[in-house]
This record gives C-alpha cells, sequence and structure tokens, in this order.
C-alpha cells in the first residue's frame, strides 16, 4: 500500500522538474542572459517578439535600416518573447566568420527538423558526418564536366516553354495575353531538375496534369495556410508525433511525402537494376551517381546511404533544385517588367546571340560554344546579378553556437551599460540570425540606390561590396562557407538559358500589385492573394517581340 508521503512524493517531484524548467528555460535567460547587455529594441509585453517586423515584406528592410542606424551591426533581439534573446548580426566579418565554421555554427534542430518534415533530412538539414558524405559525392555531381553534359536538356525544356508561350500570344487579341509565369517557370525547372537529377522526363511543361508536379504545389501550398501553432510546434519539435497530429499541415505533408517516396523508390529500383547489368553504365544524373558512389566497394557498410537515406535526396533534389531556381528566374522576370527600359537593353544584346530551336540537330560542342556565347554576355550577368541582390530565395538563416566562442567584429558595439566591445562573446546554444537579404541590401555597402533595380551597378561596385562573404560576387544569396549552395553553378546556367531564350522572343509587362511572401522562401504574390493565403503567383501580360531579323525561330 502506498503510503500518505509516497503519494505526496509523485506531485512534488513533478512540481519540482516543471519548476527547473521554468526557471532554465524563462528566468534565467532573461535576468542572466549572456548577452542582455547587448544593444536592441525593446518589445511593449513580456510576449512581445521582433521577428514579424523582420520577416514582414512590406517593412523588412526598412526595420534592419532603423536597427542598424540605431544599434549598430549586432543586436539582440527577442524571438518568441523575453525570455527567447537572440543575436541578430549584419556584420560582414562576424557572418563570415560563423559561416566559414559548420560545424561550430550549425542549424538549430528545431530548423532541421521543419526542413525534414518536407523534404526529409539530406543536405538541407542534415549536420555533421551525414553531411560531409552526402556534399562528397554531390561536389562531383555538381562539377562543370558534368553540368555541361547536361546543356541539351537545359536548352531543349527552354525551348518548350519559349514555343508555348510564343503560342499563347498568336490566337490572343493584339498579341498579347496574361501568362501565369510563377507557376510555368516552376514547371519548367521541375522538368530540368527531375532529368539532371533523376534521369527521368516529367514533361510537367506540357503534361497539365502530371502527378508529382501537383503534389509538390500541394505540399507547399499547405504551408501557407493557417495552423494551430501549438500543435505545429508539438509536431515540430518532435517528429515521430506528426502521424498523431490531426492538422492539414502534417497530414498533407504525409500524403505528398508518400507520393514522392512511392514515385522515388521506383526510379531507384529501376537504377539498381540498370547499374547491376552493366559493367559501365553511361547515366550521369546525380542519383545514379549517388547509387554509384554508395556501392562503391570502398564504402564502408556502416556508412551506405539507406534507402530512406536515398529517398530524402530525391524529395530534396526535386523540390529544392526546383524551387530555388524558378524563382529566381521568376523575380527577374518581375523586375524585368517593371524596367522596361533594362528589359530593352538586355533584349538588344541577347539577340546578338542565335536562339536554340529544337528542329536543330546540334552536337556537344555546338551546344557548348552556344552556352558559352550566352555566358559571356555582361549585361545579362549583371540582371542576373541584381535581380539575385534585391530577392533572394532565402531569405535569412539561423544558427545555433556549439560552444562557447568569441567572433571577430568589423565594428564595434556599444553595449548598453557604455562599454565598448570589439568581439561578439556567445555561449553555447546560443541563435544567431544572419539577416542574408538586408546585407544585400545594405546602403552603408551598396550606396544610396541599393534598393533600387539597377543592374548597371555592377559596371562599378563600391569599394565596401568587397568586405562582403559571400560566394556568389560576395552577396549573400547563395550563402557562404562549406555550406555555400551546392548547386548556385547550376542555378546560374539554368538562369542564363531560360532568360535567353523568353526574352529574346517574348516581351513582359506587369499585370498587377506583387509583393513579396517569406515563408519558407521568398516568393511573388499578386497583393490580394498574400493577404488572403492564395498560392504565390506572377501574371504578367506577354507579347511576342518581332524585330526586323528576329534572333528567335
Amino acid at each position: 500500500m502506498p503510503t500518505f508521503l509516497s503519494v505526496l512524493a509523485i506531485p512534488i517531484v513533478a512540481g519540482g522538474i516543471i519548476a527547473r524548467y521554468l526557471f532554465l528555460k524563462i528566468a534565467h535567460p532573461i535576468i542572466w542572459s549572456p548577452i542582455s547587455l547587448l544593444p536592441g529594441p525593446i518589445t511593449a509585453t513580456f510576449w512581445g517578439s521582433n521577428l514579424p517586423a523582420l520577416f514582414d515584406s512590406k517593412r523588412s528592410w526598412k526595420v534592419h535600416e532603423i536597427f542598424l542606424e540605431k544599434y549598430g551591426r549586432t543586436l539582440r533581439v527577442f524571438g518568441l518573447a523575453k525570455f527567447d534573446q537572440r543575436i541578430l548580426t549584419m556584420d560582414p566579418m562576424a557572418i563570415g566568420y560563423i559561416l566559414q565554421r559548420s560545424q561550430t555554427y550549425q542549424k538549430p534542430w528545431q530548423s532541421r527538423a521543419f526542413i525534414s518534415s518536407i523534404i526529409g533530412e539530406s543536405l538541407f538539414s542534415a549536420e555533421g558526418t551525414k553531411h560531409r558524405c552526402q556534399r562528397r559525392i554531390a561536389d562531383q555531381a555538381f562539377g562543370e564536366r558534368n553540368l555541361q553534359s547536361f546543356l541539351p536538356i537545359m536548352f531543349t525544356k527552354s525551348s518548350q516553354l519559349t514555343e508555348k508561350w510564343i503560342a499563347s500570344t498568336q490566337g490572343a487579341e493584339e498579341g498579347e495575353t496574361t501568362i501565369e509565369t510563377a507557376m510555368w517557370v516552376q514547371r519548367l525547372s521541375l522538368d530540368i531538375i527531375a532529368e539532371v537529377g533523376l534521369g527521368v522526363n516529367l514533361d510537367c511543361v506540357k503534361d497539365d496534369s502530371n502527378k508529382i508536379h501537383k503534389t509538390y504545389m500541394e505540399m507547399f501550398g499547405v504551408l501557407l495556410k493557417k495552423q494551430n501553432p501549438l500543435l505545429t510546434f508539438l509536431g515540430i519539435c518532435i517528429p515521430k508525433l506528426q502521424p498523431y497530429i490531426p492538422t492539414d499541415m502534417f497530414m498533407t505533408l504525409r500524403r505528398c511525402k508518400a507520393t514522392v517516396y512511392d514515385f522515388g523508390m521506383k526510379l531507384i529500383d529501376e537504377k539498381r537494376r540498370l547499374l547491376a547489368q552493366r559493367e559501365k553504365c553511361k547515366h550521369r544524373d546525380f542519383l545514379t551517381l549517388f547509387l554509384k558512389a554508395n556501392c562503391h566497394p570502398d564504402v564502408p557498410q556502416d556508412q551506405r546511404m539507406s534507402d530512406e537515406e536515398l529517398l530524402d535526396i530525391v524529395n530534396t533534389l526535386l523540390s529544392g533544385g526546383s524551387e530555388t531556381t524558378a524563382l529566381a528566374i521568376t523575380w527577374t522576370l518581375h523586375y524585368l517588367s517593371l524596367h522596361p527600359e533594362v528589359q530593352e537593353r538586355l533584349r538588344e544584346e541577347l539577340c546578338t546571340v542565335q536562339t536554340y530551336s529544337p528542329s536543330q540537330v546540334c552536337g556537344d560542342d555546338e551546344i557548348l560554344a552556344l552556352f558559352e556565347s550566352i555566358d559571356s554576355l555582361p549585361y545579362l550577368d549583371a540582371v542576373i546579378k541584381e535581380s539575385l541582390r534585391l530577392s533572394p530565395s532565402i531569405h535569412s538563416t539561423i544558427r545555433v553556437a556549439m560552444v562557447d566562442d568569441e567572433i571577430p567584429l568589423s565594428e564595434s558595439m556599444v553595449m548598453r551599460d557604455g562599454k565598448v566591445e570589439n568581439v561578439l562573446r556567445v555561449k553555447q546554444g546560443q541563435w544567431i540570425h544572419l539577416p542574408l537579404e538586408a546585407v544585400n541590401i545594405d546602403k552603408t555597402i551598396w550606396g544610396d540606390d541599393a534598393w533600387e533595380f539597377k543592374p548597371e551597378r555592377w559596371e562599378a561596385l563600391p569599394k565596401e561590396v568587397s568586405r562582403l562573404p559571400g560566394a556568389y560576387s560576395h552577396m549573400l544569396s547563395f550563402s557562404a562557407g562549406p555550406r555555400v549552395c551546392i548547386g548556385m553553378r547550376f542555378a546560374h546556367m539554368e538562369m542564363k538559358i531560360v532568360l535567353h531564350q523568353l526574352i529574346s522572343c517574348l516581351k513582359f509587362k506587369p499585370k498587377a500589385r506583387i509583393i513579396k511572401g517569406t515563408l519558407t522562401f521568398s516568393k511573388p504574390y499578386v497583393e490580394e492573394d498574400w493577404k488572403n493565403g492564395r498560392p504565390s503567383s506572377l501574371p504578367l501580360d506577354v507579347s511576342r517581340y518581332l524585330p526586323d531579323e528576329a534572333a528567335c525561330i
């Protein structure tokens, strides 16, 4: 029989555990936070947060500018509430230091869990040994020579979309029609990455009912919908509970991932069968390279990727590989539609290089020569850089310190007690926000016209730009360090080929007021659609370009 004291001990112990948790997670961070003396904004209430202002596209640029002027490049902000004190740094030296040390500063497990719930655990969310193994194989897949072998695919698919849009204008009144460009560009990018990454032709541009495309549209669309915040947070923190949480988001993600993984497993089985039959498989798609490397005799059994990990790679290639590049192309079309003088100057340059036609029979050398001609066009390069500067696919990123550390700063901090610090001291577990987009449009670095779309700036950049640690022309659009976007060169090649085809043959004008919505990615939205939770879109008025001697056929 339990005694009175033993029965009483249960709630006492439970109460003690709860009290300790509340003290360590809420009271202690507020009273004794090691970053409490950092300069930074205040909030009106205990539950006040600075995050909405930092991520809201209508306020984000201005808020970052105000914070920079008032508090300096490195400051303290509040996350979920006052007990959640985080660091925000716009200091180029600090950002470079953090991104170069990917083992010391990793993505928080909460972020990794959220990414994994969408696309599985692969290059975007993996850390440590798993990430290094996957990255080593991926580096081979994304090598320049391998990418060049896929140029015919990029040209063919881009030409298919261009012809489809030309056909739409021919049946329209006065030769001009409205096209929802974002959706079509996303289909095009999915077609390209599916063939390059998996060796399979989805034909999304021609097939409106393609199952995989519809699955990803549904998967990313559900992230826009309002969810129960408590249940969503619980599912992200404890992924194993997701099958038992009856929210629209988790049920949709589960169903969509099952569809993609069923497709992926059939693909993997077929490729394994082909690899087993042939001593030398000539397929060079990314998935085949992963499978070849995975079964190599030198790879120990315990270090080989499981089927689940391979399926995560399939998911990552299809989602991340298509979404980010599609957004980059879509934003460029948006900026060109708003700036007809830039569009016209770009078209004049593009028309000096003949566009690719499916009726042409081109050898590998001819295709490579055609791409090299496009790749060497200076104004096209400037337009792409300027678009990626203003609208990188990823608005910002977060890192957590795995150990106590001192981060060097290019500009000293004036603390709340008046002391001046030249280094940022962080404790293990400290969250640090890196606002990639804000650094890309920092007026103190890029000049007073930093918020404007001006490709001409790339002809003579301010000296301060060279301080930035980004991997792509100093910008942070593709991040930096060991975890720099592995598909940077691939995206650059695809953007140049697609834009060359489209702009050489078509003219674009704005149709609706477009704003930037930042959720998983930074996407264009018709303003009313964003307010009402409808999907991302970029409707443009499109017409055929017909010069005296047209470059396109």
